[in-house]
């Protein structure tokens, strides 16, 4: 029994490839795989925006540029950053709000800072002359005093600087 030629058999494979990448066996609506694009120039404020970037001094330009770089893939920018040796101690979160030029919790920033304390609750008697204390970590518990947002504060320059070092 004949059932075709290869040649055949790759077109239904081609057209079966086709509908799946189309999203809908018509073919008619978009991929949702596929991504949005928008075309920024014809935003009402595209020319102000135009100049007013021009006329910033060139680090400024610069950081702007990174930022519409960053927007593509923020979490890939997260991952990457987090993967980089010397990076430094922020929360995974917040790195997203920095690459997203976003708000930035200090209060999550100070409560990933975590301080180590003796908790006399921690221990465990081994024999009657050993008993083990244990040292476990407690986190901050927000921002309290001047002092606690020092410290939030220089993890967020420590942060920034990263990743805009210019």
């Amino acid at each position: 029994e004949d059932r075709g030629s290869d040649a055949d058999e790759e077109r239904e494979v081609g057209k079966r490839g086709s509908c799946i990448d189309s999203g809908s066996e018509d073919g008619d609506e978009p991929s949702a795989k596929r991504a949005k694009t928008v075309d920024t120039s014809k935003f009402p404020w595209a020319k102000r925006r135009s100049s007013a970037l021009a006329s910033l001094p060139a680090d400024i330009r610069k950081t702007y540029r990174q930022l519409d770089n960053f927007a593509a893939d923020p979490k890939g920018v997260v991952s990457n950053i987090l993967s980089t040796p010397g990076c430094p101690p922020f929360p995974p979160s917040e790195w997203l709000n920095v690459v997203k030029w976003k708000y930035v919790d200090l209060g999550k920033v100070l409560d990933s800072a975590h301080t180590t304390e003796l908790d006399p609750k921690k221990t465990h008697v081994i024999d009657d002359e050993i008993e083990l204390a244990l040292r476990v970590s407690k986190s901050s518990g927000g921002i309290k005093t001047s002092s606690d947002h020092t410290i939030a504060f220089a993890m967020y320059i420590d942060a920034i600087s990263f990743v805009f070092p210019q």
